[in-house]
């Protein structure tokens, strides 16, 4: 008897070229309904037409580029108060 297959062994590639249907979209990428929701605040852009909801394959490796900016400039900044707070105190300095 094989494992049951698990959501993780359901997660497919996201083609930039492709629309998907909501539904499809989020068995592919692997995002449940609480991750979509998030995602959407976030600003991955589902497009509503007809009581249908899409997100097209560009507009999720756009928004994968743009959260990956955020943390790269979260992490820059937070490297960046690291390296302030250990640095010496100059002498001579606001009064």
């Amino acid at each position: 008897m094989s494992p049951k297959p698990t959501s993780r062994d359901a997660i497919q590639p996201i083609d930039s070229q492709q629309t998907y249907p909501l539904a499809v979209f989020m068995r592919a990428s692997g995002l449940g309904r609480h991750s979509m929701r998030v995602a959407r605040k976030r600003g991955l852009r589902v497009i509503r037409i007809g009581g249908r909801a899409f997100v097209r394959g560009a507009d999720f490796a756009d928004f994968l580029t743009a959260v990956a900016d955020q943390r790269r400039s979260a992490n820059q900044a937070i490297v960046l108060l690291a390296t302030t707070a250990e640095a010496p105190m100059q002498s001579g300095g606001a009064r």
